[in-house]
């Protein structure tokens, strides 16, 4: 009986979910609700407290207590990677640093006919990128920063041009990926991450990251035609870069938190390993020193950084309190773990095994799509892995692959994912077009990885 209360809580809170977005309802204060209907039913059916152990004292301001947890969590955590970030663009705009990278860079660009094979370029370098930087929002920030003033000036729409950012980072690759390393403990594998990344993860991926990277093109420029953007494109044709009033050097300022990043990062300086907010901040000094040299004025450039102390408080408002509700709701979908009884049952049903493989990877993209957490998306699965791979004698990497993967495919196709909802916000498009546009380079990809492994 308990197990059907948790299924049907579960599916009523999606539901709900649905229709709040279909509602274009405000998203924050609608996800924060949803959160606390879950909770205060499933407290009041089981009569159990949410908190458990760490209880106040009285179930029903332990929700409150639950909501407050995870609200904080995202905001010391994740907040602090992407509101320098968003600050240190606003910063970059002000002293025109983006504009001058922008002309220098839209020019030989715009020689390429066919803007839609930058398109495909741009999924292929996030991917590439994505093995120095294994926070997927974190690269969508900094690809949004660098890369897609750039993809605009070539004519690209702004949707397609952060679904490509979006698709890019989307498989957790590389030997410091956080879902690969947690898969691999989960199963008690002892292979590295490094051995996964460079005996599976390669061989298996480089195929999917090149069809997603066809398939994007492809669809994007067929919702293009669709929404008209191909007839009413604008003009590409940028200031010239000597109408800017900066040195052609500034075109290198937005590059340097990315720079540092990559640097120092276990695959080049691996004794030195900075944090994203730490490469920002090293970065606003550099050219804070750079812009009191050039303009022989202290106030002056201590003024100018007021827009990067701005530019985190609207990211605030508007990017970091909606991520913090999200996370209220995937918790409280994660608590009542109706999703964890439906992957049980998925795991005994008698099929091939890798079948049972690619169905949980499935449901595992389900889970992520509704909650936004990868690692939700794993931990229901744990015990099932464990005993698939025992029952049909698979190799235990083998048998995580199309599971790991799924989780990375989710992200992209979730609306209350943290990376989409901040590539939304930053660009102020619609949440669920944006996700819309990825689908088909998603399915494709995790059906070739699935034939693969399969193959292996």
């Amino acid at each position: 009986m308990i197990g059907f209360i948790q299924v049907l809580l579960t599916f009523v809170a999606i539901g709900l979910l649905i229709f709040m977005i279909m509602k274009k309802a405000y998203a924050p204060m609608s996800l924060l609700a949803l959160g606390f209907v879950i909770l205060f039913f499933w407290s009041l059916l089981t009569g159990q407290s949410i908190m458990g152990e760490e209880s106040v004292g009285n179930w029903f301001l332990d929700i409150f207590e639950f909501m407050k947890s995870y609200f904080c969590s995202q905001y010391i955590g994740l907040g602090m990677i992407l509101l320098p970030l968003m600050g240190f663009t606003r910063y970059m705009n002000h002293i025109h640093a983006t504009e001058m990278l922008t002309s220098l860079c839209s020019k030989p660009l715009q020689k390429i006919k066919n803007p839609y094979v930058i398109v495909g370029c741009t999924v292929i370098l996030g991917a590439l990128l994505e093995i120095a930087i294994p926070s997927h929002t974190g690269l969508s920030v900094l690809l949004i920063i660098t890369l897609f003033p750039v993809l605009r000036s070539c004519g690209i729409s702004k949707l397609t041009a952060a679904a490509a950012i979006l698709l890019g980072g989307a498989m957790d690759l590389g030997p410091a990926a956080p879902m690969p390393i947690y898969g691999l403990s989960e199963i008690h594998s002892s292979m590295t991450a490094a051995e996964y990344f460079i005996r599976l993860q390669i061989p298996i991926s480089t195929l999917p990251i090149l069809l997603s990277a066809v398939l994007c093109a492809v669809v994007n420029w067929k919702w293009d035609q669709k929404t008209d953007y191909l007839a009413e494109r604008p003009e590409t044709d940028q200031i010239p870069y000597t109408a800017i009033g900066v040195p052609k050097f500034y075109a290198l300022f937005p590059l340097i938190p990315l720079v540092f990043i990559i640097i120092f990062s276990k695959l080049v300086i691996a004794s030195i390993v900075i944090s994203v907010c730490a490469a920002v901040f090293i970065s606003l000094f550099i050219c804070t020193t750079i812009e009191i040299i050039r303009s022989h004025s202290i106030i002056q450039s201590m003024d100018a950084t007021k827009t990067f102390f701005e530019g985190m408080g609207d990211g605030y408002t508007v990017t970091i309190v909606l991520i913090a509700a999200a996370s209220v709701f995937a918790g409280a979908l994660q608590k009542i773990g109706g999703l964890t009884v439906l992957a049980e049952l998925i795991a005994k049903t008698p099929l091939n095994g890798m079948i049972v493989f690619a169905i949980i990877g499935l449901l595992g993209m389900f889970i992520i799509i509704f909650t936004g957490s990868p690692n939700a998306g794993m931990a229901p699965f744990t015990d099932s892995i464990l005993n698939l791979i025992n029952t049909y004698h698979i190799m235990p990497e083998i048998a995580l692959l199309p599971i790991q993967l799924s989780m990375g495919y989710g992200r992209v196709l979730s609306p209350i994912g943290s990376a989409v909802l901040t590539v939304a916000s930053m660009i102020d498009v619609d949440i669920i077009e944006l996700v819309k546009r990825n689908i088909i380079p998603v399915g494709g990809a995790y059906l070739l990885n699935i034939i693969i492994a399969v193959i292996l």
